[in-house]
């Protein structure tokens, strides 16, 4: 049986993507634009909502205070993007 996929790491390096550490050891940064449609995730349009993403201790997912949380393997399904060129 394979291993849950977790975020064990994560850092906002601008707005609307995030650099990530998976559990396998993958690591990327991500744009999150092509998630963020429907109105659960209008408040990450803005960029001070979206800053304050976390890990969740619990489900090592990544979260935000408004409620909003993005499953590993979606975040995963996102192809990785230059950290040079994001923003």
């Amino acid at each position: 049986m394979a291993e849950l996929l977790h975020v064990v790491a994560m850092n906002v390096p601008c707005p609307y993507h995030l650099e990530l550490e998976f559990s396998d050891g993958d690591s990327r940064v991500v744009d999150l634009r092509p998630l963020l449609n429907g109105p659960a995730f209008q408040p990450l349009h803005d960029p001070e909502v979206f800053a304050p993403a976390t890990i969740d201790p619990v489900a090592r997912t990544v979260c935000w205070p408004c409620g909003v949380d993005l499953a590993p393997e979606a975040l995963r399904s996102l192809m990785p993007t230059d950290i040079q060129t994001a923003g």
